[in-house]
């Protein structure tokens, strides 16, 4: 369908043209001050010259003529520019190194310098343009039928046959979609896999690499999600991140392989580098924060929010947990927990456990354990602005027993007045 030759050929012959044109105009200058020399009584119109062969000049062309007085060359005045006109030739003889015109059309030394001249960017023997699609490069956009595609690089968009509005710039970008609409895909192999998959934009090299049929995805960064098969509606921002995703949908990663080792796992959140790095199988996991989580790989239900927060120190699967603060929870293996901290310590600030019949929070406890008779536990003072209340209620007790000589245990009592000595602490 297109032109083989290629356009620097072209110009080098134009360059020609435009050298012997230029030659021959010189030397029609010459003859016509010459034959103004030899007769200035001359008017301004043909000069006749007896002599077949001899140069024919007036005010608008100069004519050559061979010997037997048929014109060569004709050079004519355009007024704003000039033009050559060649016979045309039946035959062409000895054409080498020779400009001329053969059955209507200009060659040079055999080639037929008009057909080599592209005229509309479809001419180009590496573009395609149907005027709705655009394609430059080669390999691409061959079987195409869809509407409003722009395609730049070898091999991009190279199978599309019906999908429509779709952006590939790079070496096999989009290179197998054959109906998948509304894709951007930005650098080499990215979305290369793509066959039906919809709406999906990926930046950097190789992002989106496997998507075949997920939709609404977005990549951003080199090989982000590039293992995503059928996995719709995430999206990934930095290297690497949810490079390992197949079938996981609306996860959400935001740093340098944030949920890079995430394959089914779905609506995650992480942010930071390497936050919930491991994390495979879970759901539902928040990971804010360098190496948030870590660890984590099939746990679900976490919250983690602190640079290193619930990290662990090997593979585990807690769920339920909520880690707050730097390194918060760090060396916790276990789920339903809390812990709210400025370190990796075992006696966090807060402690608690939601898991159910054990619920209880320890602050500032030793260790975690508190003491397991209390579900609320403050190792140290603890006050209040307003009354402590003990609940009594008859219909909650047992065993009950009247006590013997009340009043004169009341009576024994010592009440007292009393000033804080910090009085701006505890008033």
């Amino acid at each position: 369908m297109k032109n083989t030759n290629t356009q620097t050929r072209f110009d080098h012959s134009i360059t020609i043209v435009m050298i012997i044109f230029t030659l021959l105009l010189f030397s029609a200058f010459q003859l016509s001050a010459q034959e103004v020399e030899k007769d200035d009584k001359k008017t301004n119109e043909t000069q006749s010259i007896e002599s077949p062969n001899a140069p024919q000049v007036s005010s608008s062309e100069v004519v050559i003529k061979n010997f037997y007085g048929i014109p060569m060359i004709i050079i004519t005045d355009e007024n704003s520019g000039g033009s050559i006109t060649l016979p045309i030739l039946n035959s062409t003889g000895n054409i080498t190194n020779k400009l001329y015109n053969f059955n209507g059309r200009l060659h040079w030394n055999g080639i037929d310098l008009i057909g080599t001249a592209a005229r509309k960017i479809d001419d180009l023997s590496d573009a395609i343009y149907d005027g709705s699609s655009l394609f430059l490069g080669s390999d691409n956009g061959e079987n195409n039928v869809g509407s409003d595609n722009t395609a730049v690089g070898h091999f991009s968009l190279h199978l599309n046959t019906t999908g429509n509005e779709n952006t590939a710039n790079g070496h096999s970008a989009l290179k197998v979609n054959t109906s998948g609409s509304q894709n951007t895909a930005n650098g080499a192999a990215t979305l290369s896999s793509n066959t039906i998959g919809n709406h999906n934009t990926a930046s950097g090299y190789a992002a989106l690499n496997y998507n075949t049929s997920g939709n609404k995805n977005t990549a951003n960064g080199d090989k982000s999600l590039n293992s995503n098969m059928t996995g719709s509606e995430n999206t990934a921002n930095g290297y690497w991140s949810l490079v390992s995703n197949t079938t996981g949908e609306g996860n959400t990663a935001n740093g340098s392989t944030a949920l890079y080792s995430n394959t089914t796992g779905h609506i995650n959140l992480a942010n930071g580098v390497k936050a919930l790095y491991s994390n495979t199988t879970g759901g539902y996991n928040i990971g804010i924060g360098y190496e948030a989580n870590y660890y984590n790989s099939g746990g679900s239900f976490n919250t983690i929010i602190g640079h290193g927060a619930g990290r662990g120190p090997s593979i585990h699967n807690k769920s339920g947990n909520i880690f707050l603060g730097y390194q918060a929870g760090y060396n916790e293996t276990t789920s339903n927990k809390l812990y709210i901290e400025n370190s990796n310590s075992t006696s966090p600030l807060i402690w608690g456990d939601f898991t159910n019949g054990s619920e209880r929070v320890v602050i500032n406890g030793n260790g975690t354990s508190g003491n397991a008779g209390y579900e609320f536990f403050v190792n140290g003072d603890a006050g209040g602005l307003t009354a402590w209340n003990n609940l009594s209620d008859e219909r909650l007790k047992k065993n009950v027993s009247t006590i013997t000589n009340a009043l004169e245990k009341v009576n024994n009592l010592r009440g007292v007045n009393y000033e804080w000595i910090d009085s701006k602490r505890f008033s």
